[in-house]
């Protein structure tokens, strides 16, 4: 992963936090203009700021990475190589088979 993929990775959540901030102060202009009232206008902004936030966060944790493509801009490589990463998505892949043959734990009763 080269340096530029890692900057990236590392601004993704100011660039989330940039778009709910971008998205109040259109509302707060907005208010500002059709109301007139400076005070009304940091409330609405703050409650936009707000819920887009949580609306942006929501979705990035239902975000699921496809495990057939082998880099992506939010996994890091490790000190290891990328021998980390392939467990990784062995594991997730063997999960997801449906065909794979899952042995029961032995139980003997006495």
């Amino acid at each position: 992963m080269t340096d530029r993929q890692k900057g990236k990775a590392l601004l993704k959540p100011f660039q989330l936090l940039g778009i709910a901030g971008a998205l109040a102060l259109f509302t707060g202009f907005f208010v500002i203009l059709s109301l007139r009232n400076f005070d009304l206008a940091l409330i609405f902004s703050g409650v936009v700021f707000i819920v887009v936030t949580v609306v942006l966060a929501m979705l990035v944790l239902s975000y699921k990475p496809n495990p057939d493509v082998p880099v992506y801009l939010d996994r890091f490589e490790t000190e290891e190589g990328d021998e980390e990463h392939r467990l990784r998505v062995d594991a997730d892949a063997a999960l997801d088979d449906k065909n794979a043959v899952r042995e029961e734990p032995h139980c003997d009763e006495a």
